[in-house]
């Protein structure tokens, strides 16, 4: 290792473990906190919270960025805040935590890192001071909790009511299922009903066809170390083989009310869209759904009976708030869009989980680049990419692709890597 990938190195651990000390003083969506990081950086700004006092300089620029974020009396809010962090400074010891933590597969990950998801940028000063993501126990340094978290930035987020009906069960397995099928990340909450249905079927989907990107993400209130609700322990634990589960509280932490409130805007923003299956005219997913409609997602919700309180929530969205109607789960697929607002899904994904939609079996429309990749493909014996690639002379990343897409349309199938075309019918 040369003196700058070592300097580099030792920075980011100082801004890692000056994060985490922030997270386990400051609640979830602190702006006073959030400014503090914004004017000073994360290191200075863990000091100053600590209880050392800015210089007149700094402050200056302090009080400028909280006058900005809508506080009319800055050093009366800069007090309130003094106070209240006061409470549990002091109280963490931030590298034997993260130390604790990687032993159970478990990375801190800061918005420094690479990794973090590109989404959380959309909270502005509400962002979380950092992510811990948990993935399979013994990942080692977390490199591969990592590439996880940076592997799901295709992803569509999926709420709804505890008491689900069977109605509201079925709908969201086919929006999971279908939504994994197409190389979609479903983030959820993790909890009953609804979202104990949109990880499942994601999973389940993901590993039928083999997926290579994570199924689901859970988002947890509480510590990541203190699976919550308790039954849930054994889908959480698949959560993490399969996927990821994150969370911005401290190890530790009780999933308290306001942790609960202050976790729907990360269900929000790391989807690329946001979808409500069932939600009565109160509750959570409503909450969910407004964070997302503040932050520029596009929501959309599933109708259901006039007769249902469970569905009042969703027609409430649609009626009031301008949330696209999902009739399908292609509907649901043509949510997602990236940062420069294209769609995630490609229309010929999407049309495959229309009604009534069969899978394409013609090669008509398809580019000159589809169609060398389709004729390099075996009929009978599979073949490995790189001898695709090499046939039809594309290269292998664009072959991926394609591929990837033909396989959403029916025209090939994989096994153990290997990639055969479909009989056509």
């Amino acid at each position: 290792m040369d003196n700058s990938t070592a300097a580099d190195s030792t920075e980011m651990q100082r801004i890692v473990e000056a994060r985490v000390r922030i997270g386990s003083v400051c609640e979830p969506g602190d702006v006073v906190a959030q400014c503090l990081v914004a004017v000073c950086g994360p290191v200075e700004a863990d000091r100053h919270i600590q209880g050392s006092a800015p210089g007149p300089l700094v402050w200056a620029d302090i009080e400028e960025a909280l006058r900005t974020a809508g506080y009319s009396s800055p050093r009366q809010a800069y007090r309130a805040a003094l106070a209240r962090w006061s409470q549990r400074t002091g109280r963490i010891g931030a590298s034997a935590v993260l130390k604790e933590m990687a032993a159970v597969g478990t990375r801190f990950v800061p918005p420094e890192d690479p990794a973090w998801p590109p989404g959380l940028a959309d909270l502005g000063l509400s962002a979380p001071f950092g992510l811990w993501a948990r993935g399979p126990s013994g990942a080692g340094d977390g490199d591969a909790v990592r590439a996880r978290l940076q592997a799901s930035s295709r992803s569509i987020s999926i709420v709804g009511a505890r008491d689900a009906t069977g109605y509201g069960r079925s709908v969201t397995h086919s929006l999971a299922a279908a939504a994994a099928e197409a190389g979609l990340t479903v983030v959820s909450g993790g909890a009953f009903g609804i979202d104990k249905q949109a990880h499942v079927s994601a999973m389940a989907r993901a590993r039928r066809i083999s997926a290579d990107h994570p199924p689901t993400i859970a988002v947890l209130a509480g510590g990541i170390d203190k699976l919550y609700p308790a039954a849930h322990t054994e889908l959480l634990e698949d959560v993490c083989t399969d996927g990821l589960l994150v969370s911005e509280a401290t190890p530790g932490a009780a999933p308290t009310r306001w942790r609960f409130l202050q976790r729907n805007r990360l269900i929000a923003a790391l989807g690329r869209a946001l979808v409500v299956v069932e939600a009565r005219q109160r509750s959570g997913a409503l909450s969910t759904a407004n964070h997302a409609l503040a932050i520029g997602r596009d929501v959309g919700a599933v109708p259901g009976s006039i007769e249902q309180q469970a569905s009042a929530g969703c027609h409430q969205l649609i009626a009031e708030s301008g949330a696209h109607l999902v009739s399908s789960p292609g509907a649901a697929l043509r949510l997602p869009v990236d940062a420069e607002m294209q769609r995630i899904v490609p229309e010929s994904v999407a049309a495959r989980f229309d009604p009534g939609a069969a899978p394409p079996r013609s090669t008509d429309g398809m580019s000159e680049e589809q169609q060398a990749v389709y004729e390099a493909t075996p009929v009978r014996a599979a073949a490995e990419i790189d001898s695709i690639a090499r046939v039809a002379c594309v290269p292998i990343g664009r072959v991926r692709a394609v591929l990837g897409e033909f396989e959403m349309a029916g025209l090939v199938t994989r096994s153990a890597g290997r990639w055969v075309r479909c009989s056509r019918r």
